[in-house]
């Protein structure tokens, strides 16, 4: 079995077990959590779809996963937007202190 690595500058990281980012079949609404090996945080996942996602071409139908995970101080949340045949059109990711945010963070896919 082949590992899953996340390579940063700084850093590699092995996620170990390997982290499920989108959940196959599509049955939605679907939830699901990740735990690493060392049990140092835990994300819960929920996905929908189909639903309305823009993409670079328009409205389409597609999918949303979101991402929490708490922990002590922050909670971090990733919502994802998939196009089927695209991939990943949009990602927002937000990190509150004291359920206030601190940081946002917007991707997204332009034509």
């Amino acid at each position: 079995m082949r590992k899953k690595v996340l390579q940063t500058e700084e850093e590699l990281v092995v996620l170990t077990p390997p982290q499920i980012l989108w959940h196959w079949p599509l049955k939605t609404p679907k939830k699901w959590d990740y735990k690493p090996k060392d049990k140092s945080y835990k994300q819960t996942y929920h996905m929908w779809g189909p639903v309305p996602v823009k993409g670079p071409s328009g409205e389409d139908p597609g999918y949303v996963v979101l991402v929490e995970q708490p922990s002590r101080l922050l909670t971090t949340t990733i919502e994802r937007h998939f196009l089927s045949g695209v991939g990943l059109v949009r990602e927002v990711m937000v990190s509150a202190l004291g359920g206030k945010m601190v940081n946002r963070q917007e991707l997204v896919l332009k034509p």
